[in-house]
């Protein structure tokens, strides 16, 4: 079993990994959307959750697919020289019976993964885009907003842009769901409402600090 102070490395290696996605100007929590779904491991075809599926999916991939060096070994492959692993964080409960007790003792450990681009000698079958459709009760929400911006798709940052008045979303196709989908296009259509021609909000018109 992890000491605590094995414990207290992995703990530091997750902040870790946020900070390092934070500096890139790439927070974990913030994207839900690629191309081709959520991250996960290849062999399996799990995905990865919590904190794992944040960091794997803005791990920079085209494809979010992932493999340990063993599993790789096992397809007949091997990783390419140079190639970085990104640590994936396992979290499960014991329990421990001591006579009539069960004491639930929490189990942190973490291994290795490489995505399949560090991989070679392995053909790989690749994913479809990830396929999304449109939820007709969503849809007519957007349809049926007064006086709405202007809505682009396309590239991979969603934002509003209040001198343009318009909000610009990635494809559809992009996202790991239609709710994602629809929550991050509601959310930029929110900011639009401080336009001038809106509620006129000083708050989105008037530069402010970061942070604020």
């Amino acid at each position: 079993m992890k000491t605590t102070h094995e414990k207290k490395d992995m703990y530091a290696i997750i902040n870790n990994m946020i900070l390092d996605k934070l500096q890139q100007g790439m927070p974990p929590w913030k994207q839900t959307w690629n191309s081709f779904g959520p991250a996960r491991n290849y062999l399996s075809g799990k995905p990865y959750r919590g904190i794992n599926a944040m960091i794997l999916v803005n791990s920079g991939f085209e494809y979010p697919l992932f493999m340990t060096f063993l599993q790789a070994k096992e397809l007949g492959g091997c990783i390419k020289k140079g190639s970085e692993s990104i640590p994936v964080i396992y979290y499960k409960k014991l329990l421990i019976e001591n006579g009539e007790d069960v004491k639930s003792i929490p189990f942190l450990r973490y291994y290795n993964v490489f995505n399949i681009d560090c991989v070679e000698g392995i053909r790989f079958k690749l994913p479809a885009k990830y396929q999304n459709d449109p939820i007709d009760g969503c849809e007519r929400i957007v349809a049926e907003m007064t006086n709405k911006p202007a809505i682009q798709h396309g590239g991979d940052e969603p934002h509003y842009n209040p001198k343009l008045d318009r909000v610009t979303i990635p494809e559809r196709s992009n996202f790991t769901t239609s709710d994602e989908f629809y929550a991050t296009l509601y959310h930029e259509l929110s900011h639009s409402t401080g336009h001038e021609s809106r509620l006129h909000r000083e708050s989105l018109i008037q530069p402010s600090p970061y942070g604020s």
